[in-house]
């Protein structure tokens, strides 16, 4: 029985704490639109983010905040991603919310190619 509540509570503890990412902002992004760049390439999952060929680390969707934010879930780490004036662009605040430092973000579709410009 003891063996039983140590597996369940260690199955607990790894489900995720925060909402899953919305599916607005999953998927692959370029910075500066450079989709087919890999070093380039942001790609969200509905818990997990990360750049190129690189691991993808923990992050945090708050839907509560001044806009719905995604944030790294590392203590210290203050950058974050919001969604842009259209659904196929995605703003990384470099430095945090009201801090100079922003870069843009296109949506990249199949094949690594930059979404379609003017957004339909």
């Amino acid at each position: 029985m003891v063996h039983f509540l140590a597996l369940a509570v260690a199955f607990t503890s790894a489900v995720p704490s925060s909402p899953p990412v919305p599916i607005k902002m999953l998927g692959t992004w370029g910075k500066h639109g450079r989709c087919d760049l890999l070093a380039a390439r942001l790609t969200i999952t509905h818990h997990t983010a990360g750049w190129g060929k690189g691991p993808f680390h923990r992050i945090i969707y708050d839907p509560q905040s001044e806009v719905p934010t995604i944030y790294w879930d590392e203590e210290g780490v203050v950058d974050n991603f919001v969604m842009g004036r259209t659904k196929n662009l995605l703003v990384h605040q470099t430095q945090g919310f009201h801090m100079p430092g922003e870069e843009g973000y296109a949506r990249c579709g199949i094949h690594h190619k930059r979404m379609g410009w003017p957004p339909r």
